[in-house]
């Protein structure tokens, strides 16, 4: 197997891509920064005749002029719609989102559902997004920033549990956590359900990204040994939301593990049963 970063760089990203060709390799899954690297990658391995699959692009990689297997993503716009139903049912203030890049389709999605969703139910309003770069340094400046901003709101978005950790920690240290800011994230990973445990966060969401490279890899597996037959198909991987009750009393069909855990197998029975043939 060879695992290729591209680190965000795209001069690197298309080396790579090249170097899959060069290889021969089976089979491509490749997580893009940016649609056009996805759409690069399927036209050279279609080209190829190499299958490739595009998790996390949000499906933007379809219908580009040439074929792939499947975008295979979390549904990031419905996690939006997620965080605006809690915010309707459990707060009465408005919110404020620190996303991770403005770029990058996940967040794009995220902040579109969560802001339309909450403009429906017509209870909370979205009044600032701050772009953080996935860095907890720049979401902790920006936390402050708003905290100290003149803004009236209740519940600050974080994309990510690194990011809300330290804006967790700006938030404490001023005495205003859940006094009157409340905080809410995504991932699902181990720091982020302690949080949660504890109600310094007061939600995320489980979005696995062990289940979804599983998944990914018995998709690849399974169109190599001609065993399904995927052609320009979006897949969704399950994601759950995440409360303080939940991480008291771990379910792993609620809260996902990231590291490969049998019940990998159990929801990827449920959600894409021809994968199972193995």
């Amino acid at each position: 197997m060879l695992v290729l970063p591209s680190d965000y760089d795209v001069d690197k990203e298309v080396a790579n891509i090249d170097l899959c060709v060069t290889e021969k390799v089976d089979g491509l899954c490749m997580f893009s920064f940016n649609e056009n690297g996805a759409a690069l990658a399927a036209e050279k391995m279609a080209a190829a005749g190499i299958p490739v699959i595009v998790p996390d692009s949000v499906g933007q990689a379809l219908n580009k002029g040439s074929d792939l297997m499947a975008c295979v993503d979390f549904d990031w716009y419905k996690m939006g719609e997620m965080y605006a139903e809690w915010m309707a049912e459990n707060t009465t203030g408005d919110f404020v989102i620190i996303t991770g890049n403005f770029e990058h389709y996940p967040c794009i999605y995220v902040n579109k559902g969560m802001e339309e969703k909450a403009n429906a139910l017509g209870k909370n309003k979205l009044l600032d997004i701050r772009d953080a770069d996935y860095n907890p340094d720049k979401a902790a400046a920006a936390a402050e920033d708003l905290i100290n901003g003149g803004l009236d709101f209740e519940t600050i978005f974080v994309m990510q549990e690194e990011m809300a950790s330290a804006v967790v920690r700006v938030l404490k240290n001023a005495g205003k956590l859940n006094n009157p800011y409340k905080v809410i994230t995504q991932n699902g990973q181990e720091m982020g359900i302690e949080l949660v445990k504890s109600g310094d966060l007061q939600m995320t969401i489980s979005s696995s990204p062990g289940l979804e490279g599983y998944i990914c890899f018995r998709m690849l597996y399974s169109q190599i040994n001609g065993k399904i037959n995927y052609l320009n198909e979006q897949k969704m991987v399950p994601i759950s939301a995440v409360l303080q009750a939940d991480a008291q009393n771990p379910d792993p069909k609620v809260i996902i593990p990231w590291h490969r855990n049998e019940i990998f197998k159990e929801l990827t029975s449920e959600y894409f049963p021809e994968l199972m043939w193995y």
